[in-house]
């Protein structure tokens, strides 16, 4: 498929943090892109490794590199300085450890342009080995309008809220900003509030970003905190959802029931009988209720076993576990 007309300028945002031993493949992903035409923004936030100094050295090297060395303020603040800095006609991010396919950014602008799209979305891998399998494939395509578009981003098997796998003309992200109070799931909040408005979203099946699992970023850390972030994300992004998206309240209370089952057998795999979590979880728990009732058979036992005899769960839980981890092999939890 060919591009129409001239190119357009895709600025890429960047943001970087302790990344050094990822950053220079990432780099070398996007310059090497087919899609020429790209303003890269580099937004170093506060890295006390080299990445510093591998921005530098790129910059030198490739004159589309715009890079900014800044104070630690944050993923949703390197973000929004990136947004302020763009000048493209199109908007991407990229995560500074991950990797793109060379025709990313060219077959994302295409679907757009070609199908009069406001949003382009594909799909992502986890494992490097399909790389040169993906580059092959073809693919097929899906036309949405916003209402459809932010119930498959609301659903948990679907493309998910992720900012990489994405295409934005600039035109609709003017004026919104990212959360700056969450740490996470603020790039899912962006997406639901950009979806607010009546727009056009194309959605390839091919795999083109490589999603790297870092075990030591904020979403992969067995951090007893990480509860409460992601209870405030999640009523931010239910305030949102009930605003502009009445249609999907049904799907924000079906992730708010996964999140606090999930929780419950957190503190079982790390050992952790936190009193607080355990009375915040109930709480949310009841006011799902008389919903939480439509849940599958698993989910609803789940819910009755926590809201009534939590200790017993806790320890059947503990007990399947580590059952299940002596069967796998496995040596390591991460949540």
């Amino acid at each position: 498929m060919e591009t129409k007309g001239k190119q357009e300028k895709i600025s890429i945002i960047i943001p970087i943090y302790n990344t050094a031993p990822f950053l220079e493949e990432c780099l070398k992903s996007i310059i090497y892109q087919t899609y020429l035409t790209l303003e890269i923004i580099l937004i170093n936030d506060g890295s006390t490794d080299e990445s510093g100094k591998i921005c530098e050295k790129y910059a030198n090297i490739d004159k589309r590199i715009k890079y900014f060395n800044r104070t630690k303020n944050g993923v949703s603040a390197a973000r929004n300085f990136g947004l302020e800095q763009a000048t493209g006609e199109f908007i991407g991010f990229v995560d500074s450890d991950d990797i793109v396919l060379p025709n990313m950014f060219e077959l994302l602008y295409n679907e757009i342009i070609n199908n009069n799209c406001h949003i382009a979305i594909c799909d992502y891998f986890t494992k490097k080995d399909e790389f040169e399998n993906e580059q092959k494939k073809s693919y097929e395509r899906i036309i949405l309008n916003s209402k459809t578009a932010i119930k498959e981003t609301l659903s948990e098997d679907k493309w998910k809220g992720f900012l990489w796998n994405k295409l934005f003309r600039k035109e609709i992200v003017k004026g919104i900003v990212f959360n700056t109070e969450i740490n996470i799931c603020e790039d899912l909040l962006f997406v639901c509030q950009v979806l607010k408005n009546d727009l056009k979203v194309v959605y390839i099946n091919k795999k083109l970003y490589y999603y790297r699992e870092n075990p030591n970023s904020i979403t992969n850390k067995n951090n007893i905190n990480k509860f409460w972030w992601l209870l405030n994300s999640n009523n931010e992004i239910e305030n949102v959802v009930r605003k502009y998206h009445p249609h999907c309240k049904n799907i924000i209370k079906k992730r708010k029931l996964s999140l606090f089952i999930f929780w419950a057998k957190n503190l079982a795999i790390i050992n952790q009988y936190n009193k607080k979590i355990i009375k915040r979880i109930k709480i949310e728990l009841i006011k799902l209720f008389p919903w939480f009732l439509t849940a599958n058979i698993r989910h609803l036992i789940s819910v009755i076993l926590i809201l009534f005899n939590y200790n017993s769960f806790y320890r059947l839980y503990q007990k399947y576990y580590l059952k299940k981890l002596k069967k796998d092999g496995e040596e390591e939890v991460r949540i």
